[in-house]
């Protein structure tokens, strides 16, 4: 990983004044080898979360694709940043991890300070893994069917 204040030719200046929000992380290919280099201007959960993200698309084997069409405008493919995003949030917060906060009813931004995560990442953890709704079932008495 390498963060964008490090990187040569002035980049991170221009990030800095002109895109500062613009631009997340990327993950460069040298042969077999990928780096991920970062926005280190960004909060240090949005830099987990891109972090994450990235190493997601690895870990998914996603093959590196065209950054930019010929007039400049960004290609992502919709499916591979569809499962890099779903991956990236079970890598920071696991399902055990959001049953976890609901049981313990910590508020969001405890969760999030403790698994260095943005308040949204944790939300959305909780919501797609249903983590609410399983630990109000699981606290209900548990009826008797009568024969």
């Amino acid at each position: 990983m390498v963060p964008l204040g490090r990187c040569a030719g002035g980049a991170h200046r221009t990030a800095r004044r002109k895109h500062r929000g613009a631009f997340f992380a990327v993950t460069v290919f040298r042969g077999y080898e990928r780096v991920i280099i970062v926005n280190d201007f960004h909060t240090r959960d949005r830099q987990a979360s891109n972090i994450a993200h990235e190493l997601a698309h690895a870990l998914l084997w996603h093959e590196p694709g065209t950054a930019f069409d010929g007039d400049g405008v960004r290609e992502r493919n919709q499916q591979q940043e569809e499962e890099a995003r779903w991956l990236a949030g079970a890598l920071l917060i696991s399902e055990d991890a959001a049953l976890h906060i609901v049981r313990q009813k910590l508020s969001f931004r405890d969760a999030a300070e403790r698994y260095g995560a943005s308040n949204e990442m944790v939300r959305f953890r909780i919501n797609v893994t249903g983590a609410r709704k399983r630990v109000e079932l699981a606290a209900r008495p548990r009826q008797r069917r009568v024969s």
